[in-house]
């Protein structure tokens, strides 16, 4: 999105202003809510998120449907910047598993419902509350565009290297264990 256009919400006159092609004065800095920032924020399939946005604007829950965040959770996560909650969908399940041993394969399976289904509720509430701190804390329209941008949007080479760090760990505690685990196991003599 260009820095001059206004958001999916921003009204037809300042829209105008924006786009005439031999303007007489600068561009006004445009009066934006945090819905206005929201597009700018979310970034690539916005038009997936656009309904759920306006049921949350419009007071409602927010249901919406995703497969990647309910197939791939911790991988959507990292794909939408949210790290530490997909460093959160990796540790819960395992310390669930290992207090909750009867019920732990249930509770995945709501985790993976819900994260289909809330998932771009709680990604665009979150995404609302960091617009509505950028905005508090800068006055400057061009600052808050640029630290939206680096907020928001997607980071494809931060899903490459999660993959490629799990599968490093992966093969290294391989090693671990049959270098150090597997051999003093009374199974194998």
């Amino acid at each position: 999105m260009d820095e001059k256009q206004p958001g999916v919400l921003g009204n037809i006159a300042s829209r105008a202003a924006l786009t005439d092609p031999h303007p007489t004065e600068p561009a006004p800095i445009l009066e934006r809510t945090r819905w206005d920032y929201l597009e700018r924020y979310v970034g690539p399939n916005w038009e997936g998120f656009r309904p759920v946005a306006e049921r949350l604007r419009n007071g409602g829950i927010g249901f919406g449907w995703s497969w990647s965040a309910a197939f791939f959770p911790m991988l959507w996560l990292v794909y939408r910047r949210r790290t530490p909650w997909a460093v959160i969908a990796i540790l819960l399940p395992m310390v669930l598993s290992y207090y909750l041993l009867d019920v732990s394969d249930a509770l995945n399976y709501v985790g993976i419902m819900g994260a289909g289904v809330f998932g771009k509720t709680i990604y665009l509430r979150s995404a609302l509350k960091r617009i509505d701190l950028i905005v508090a804390e800068t006055t400057d329209e061009r600052e808050r565009l640029r630290r939206i941008d680096l907020a928001g949007g997607v980071d494809a080479n931060a899903v490459v290297a999660f993959i490629g760090i799990s599968v490093v760990l992966s093969v290294a505690i391989l090693v671990y264990l049959q270098a150090y685990v597997l051999p003093g196991l009374d199974v194998f003599r």
